[in-house]
C-alpha cells in the first residue's frame, strides 16, 4: 500500500468510527454526556468528551457502552462557555 493511500485510510477511520458511534446513539433510549476539564503537558486547557449509552445490538442483551468523543481546546472554563463548547 502506498504511504497516500495509508494516509486515506488512517483519516477515514474517525469518519467511520464516529458515523457508527452516532448510528447507535440515534437508536439508544438515552444517553449522557460525560466531560472534565484538563491541562495537557504544553499548558493548555482542552476538554475531554465521552458519551455513553445503552446499545442493544440486533435485539440481543443491552451493551453499556462508554465512547471517547474528543479533546477540545478551551480559552474560557466558565460553565457559559463550557456549555457552548458542548453544545
Amino acid at each position: 500500500m502506498s504511504p497516500i493511500i495509508q494516509n486515506e485510510v488512517i483519516q477515514t477511520c474517525p469518519d467511520i468510527v464516529t458515523e457508527k458511534v452516532i448510528d447507535r446513539i440515534s437508536n439508544a433510549d438515552c444517553f449522557n454526556l460525560l466531560g472534565d476539564e484538563t491541562m495537557d503537558v504544553s499548558g493548555t486547557e482542552q476538554l475531554s468528551l465521552c458519551i455513553r449509552y445503552v446499545d442493544i445490538p440486533d435485539l440481543q442483551a443491552p451493551v453499556l457502552r462508554e465512547d471517547f468523543v474528543g479533546f477540545i481546546p478551551i480559552n474560557d472554563q466558565s460553565s457559559e462557555n463550557l456549555a457552548i463548547v458542548i453544545l
